[in-house]
């Protein structure tokens, strides 16, 4: 969060055309893209940080043009903004980005998720019981084994009801298991999809070889199967 505070006060400093400035090759890395993205080559430097400048602030396009070109809002550059915006190359670079972002945000869910799964299918009961079978105090309990507890159950016993007894109820390993089972699998390739698609390719290339036969050349390949 830090880093991203640091660029965006550069991206700042950059429209205000101060001496620190980022490169060409920064503010590309800063949307997640590369050189080699088609779009970034009918790009400008200005217009590179206006795209840069959308994402930092959140897609405000007006806070965004005036900190990459540096004027004030007046109604001309509102005409010029909204052209701007009405450019498939720059609405291409910004779905990108925001692809990528997104992309990155998922597979960080994905492996939290991940943990989360296999910690409620292969937890140790001794995170939660002494070896007497008492219930450990949640403080005692490792901040990442948590996730286990599904509830916390205390029960008064007693003539007065002074008496307190505190469980916990754990996840479920077989449904945990099946959880973790489903989640991995979502995260494979569909095998049989994919062969299923290379068969029919194969298919309609075999297709299409026949059709450019002549009845003579399509004669002869009969004969050979045959």
């Amino acid at each position: 969060m830090a880093e991203a505070t640091k660029k965006q006060q550069r991206f700042l400093s950059l429209s205000q055309g101060k001496e620190e400035e980022l490169s060409r090759k920064d503010i590309i890395s800063s949307l997640g893209l590369t050189d080699a993205d088609t779009d970034l080559l009918t790009l400008n430097d200005r217009e590179i940080t206006f795209c840069a400048e959308m994402i930092a602030n959140n897609l405000n396009t007006g806070k965004a043009y005036m900190q990459a070109f540096g004027v004030p809002m007046s109604r001309e550059e509102q005409k010029k903004m909204r052209a701007l915006m009405q450019r498939q190359d720059i609405k291409r670079v910004l779905r990108a980005s925001v692809q990528k972002k997104i992309a990155s945000t998922l597979d960080n869910l994905d492996a939290q998720l991940l943990e989360v799964y296999c910690q409620r299918a292969f937890y140790d009961i001794s995170d939660f019981h002494t070896p007497e079978g008492a219930v450990r105090p949640l403080d005692e309990i490792p901040e990442e084994a948590r996730c286990v507890i599904d509830a916390i159950e205390t029960k008064f016993y007693g003539k007065d009801g002074d008496v307190r007894s505190v469980n916990y109820k754990l996840a479920d390993r077989d449904r945990a298991l099946k959880t973790l089972r489903d989640f991995i699998a979502g995260l494979r390739p569909d095998e049989e999809t994919e062969l299923t698609q290379l068969h029919s390719e194969e298919e309609n290339e075999e297709a299409a070889r026949y059709a450019g036969m002549s009845d003579e050349e399509l004669r002869k390949e009969l004969a050979k199967l045959g």
